[in-house]
This record gives structure tokens, sequence and C-alpha cells, in this order.
């Protein structure tokens, strides 16, 4: 055997030292669950912790130092190392968690590696990585909504690329996709399809190229739009018009609490506590998967009472029952046009129903702390908009501001007043 060169065994000494990863915490092992998954925190100069469960095989929940957490599976699958992410905490339940682990485990015995659908397709389109992403990940996990966006997304700007082989996309080919959308279809929507994209090629464990840098995003500013007072007057006349009195109750409804439209309409009556003028609204329906508890003004009760009073012999759990597969009523596109006609006021949208109560609260005095849990914000951020239109710091409260859009709605206009 001929002796090892002296260069080669002094290279660790003239190699300059590597620098070295932060080092991932002591694997844990505990029972998993809601209290002990939330209070774990990540020791400083860690990445991550990784916690096993005491009661489910390969079952384990992964916290990094930003305060992500996860649920994973790990394992061996054919005597060989495997790994699968099962679903971020809280949207997946501990219990679900452990018996999607289970099924993977029983898999597992069976040689099936828990990533085999996205191993089949690195040699795919990017229509067939849309179309398990669709199935296995939209639909089942996103919100509604938000499913629904994905779907458009796709098939009006992305779907013409869908024949290109996914693992072949390069740099230039996304920066070109971006361009094109932004032109044919506005800035935002480029954004929101390249960001989908993004989502769809890294949960596909497929090549992606839309790294940090490489696309020049287009600037959003945030919507700003909210009712004067001369409009507002208009409004609440067109609403108390309508002829279809379950769009004006909603229409009020939307506006005198600010909730968003989606939780409008699927508003239950189990969720709503008359008697404390509360309605919470659970975390399976909230935005942010949150439990958002809203306050309710005496104009909204005597809307409920009058509803609740009207559907005693239809046995329905919704406020706003329909004749459709949800339930419930859907979003009352056609009515809300007709209404804005009638208030002159087309440039307004559901959304910003949303915004003026907030605007008029802020302006009325509120603080930026009571806007944002009277809108149900679980973030300053979100509330951080309207600081520049804050007065003062004297609340008179949510019951004032709504008042206040009453009274403008039964006030003279401008032009009326003039004569």
């Amino acid at each position: 055997m001929e002796p090892i060169p002296n260069y080669v065994q002094r290279l660790p000494q003239l190699l300059p030292d590597r620098p070295k990863r932060t080092p991932r915490s002591e694997t844990l092992r505990m029972q998993l669950n809601v209290a002990a998954i939330e209070a774990a925190q990540v020791p400083a100069g860690r990445r991550d912790v990784l916690i096993y469960d005491t009661l489910t095989p390969h079952l384990a929940v992964l916290i990094t130092a930003k305060g992500h957490r996860a649920f994973y599976w790990y394992g061996r699958v054919s005597n060989r190392p495997a790994k699968s992410c099962i679903g971020k905490f809280p949207e997946w339940s501990v219990d679900r968690a452990r018996r999607r682990a289970s099924e993977i485990t029983a898999e597992g015995h069976s040689g099936v590696h828990p990533n085999e659908d996205r191993r089949q397709l690195r040699g795919a389109t990017l229509a067939d990585a849309w179309n398990a992403f669709e199935a296995d990940h939209v639909n089942p996990k996103l919100r509604p909504r938000t499913a629904t966006t994905y779907a458009d997304l796709w098939e009006y700007d992305l779907k013409p690329w869908g024949t290109r082989a996914a693992g072949t996309l390069t740099e230039a080919d996304v920066i070109e996709m971006h361009r094109k959308i932004t032109a044919s279809n506005g800035p935002v929507t480029a954004n929101r399809a390249m960001a989908m994209l993004r989502k769809m090629l890294t949960w596909s464990r497929l090549p992606n190229p839309i790294r940090p840098g490489v696309i020049d995003w287009n600037e959003e500013r945030p919507r700003e739009r909210h009712l004067s007072t001369d409009e507002m007057h208009r409004l609440m006349r067109a609403i108390d018009k309508a002829q279809d009195r379950d769009i004006a109750d909603f229409l009020k409804i939307a506006l005198f609490t600010g909730a968003r439209r989606s939780n409008v309409l699927a508003m239950e009556w189990k969720e709503i506590d008359v008697a404390a003028k509360r309605w919470q609204i659970p975390g399976a329906k909230a935005k942010g998967k949150i439990p958002v508890v809203l306050n309710l003004s005496p104009a909204i009760v005597e809307i409920l009472h009058r509803r609740q009073k009207a559907q005693r012999r239809k046995n329905t759990p919704y406020v706003f029952p329909g004749a459709g597969d949800t339930g419930h009523m859907v979003e009352p596109k056609r009515a809300w046009t007709s209404i804005r006609k009638a208030a002159k006021i087309t440039d307004v949208t559901l959304h910003d129903l949303r915004r003026t109560l907030a605007s008029w609260m802020a302006q009325s005095g509120m603080t930026l702390l009571e806007i944002g849990k009277a809108l149900g914000h679980t973030s300053p951020a979100a509330t951080s908009r309207y600081a520049h239109l804050v007065v003062g710091t004297i609340a008179p409260g949510l019951n004032a501001v709504v008042d206040s859009m009453i009274a403008a709605g039964n006030a003279k206009p401008a032009k009326e007043r003039r004569k």
C-alpha cells in the first residue's frame, strides 16, 4: 500500500477554517400537546429544535428560531433515512398529525416513500405539478378563497407554460414570465403568480429558480379607499332603499363590524352572544387561524334580533342562509353593483367597507390598539396603515362611530345643505 503524501496529511492545517453552521439544539422527547408546542422555544444560538412525540413513533414537531412550527415524519423506508413534512401547526392539530404519521409509517413498512408522489414529478410538466399541488395541498389545506385565487392564477396566468418541463425552468424563464404577466394582467397579479409558482415548485421538490434577487418584484401600494361623509350618506340611502333586505342587512353588518365579507356571509347563530353583544369568529374561519372576538353595536343587535325572529321556522344555522352547496349566502356581486350605482360610488369594493370603519374610528380619536381589536387584527402592522388618521387619544368607542355612520345616512347631502 502506497504511503499517504505529506501534503495530504497536512490538508486540515493548510485549508482555512470553514464557517461553522449554527448547531441544531438537542433532540427532545415529550408527549406533544398544544400547550407544550406553543410554549417551546429555541435556545439562544440555535437554528431550531426538534421534539419527538412519545406517543406516536416517528412524529416530531420542528420549531425554528423565527417561531415557525411544523409536524414532520422521520423514519426509514427500504432501510434508508426518510422524512416528510406533514403540515404546519396550528393548521394541523396534534391528533390529526398523529393519524397522518401512523399512515406514513404503515406505508413505509410496505416500501412506499412518503414523498413518492413528489418524486414522480421530477420528470413532469408544470401542468402535472399544478394538478398534484392543487389536489394534495391547495384544496385540502388552504382556505377556500385562497384556493380559488390559486386556481385563477394558474388558469389565467401560468397555464400557457403548462407544457414546459417543470425541472428545466431557468432564472431567465421566470423573469420573462413575470414581465409578460405584468404587461397583460397587471403588476400585482404578476407578483402573486410568481409567488404561487415559487411555492408550487418548493412543495413539489422541483428545482426552483425563483430565488431572492432573481425577480424585480413590482411595487405594490396598499389600497386606502374609504368613504367620505357624503359618500356614506348616499350609500346608506341606497342600502335602505334596496328591495332585497338580506343584502341590506349583510352590507350593514359588514360595514358596522368591519368583518371580512367571507366571515359575514358564513356567520352562524352559535357564534353570536346577543346578550353580551359579542361575535366570536372561530379560528377555522379567521384569516390568521386564530379566533377573533368582535363587539356588536346596538344597530347590529337590532338587525340580528329581527333576522332571528324571522328564521325561527327555517331551522338554519346561518344568519344569511342560502340555497347553494355552502348553505349560506354567497358574495352578492350583482346586488352590490346595483347599490353602488344607486349611490354613485362605483369605485368602492366590499373590502373598502372594512377600511371605512377603521378610518372613521381613527378620525374619531380611537387609538390604533382599539382599532386593531375592533377589526380583529392579530398583528399591529395590519393596523399601522391608519396611523396617519389618528387625531387624538380620547376614544368615543365603536358604538359612537356606528351612530355617526347612521346619522350620515339620515342627514341631508352637502348640496342640499347649501340650498
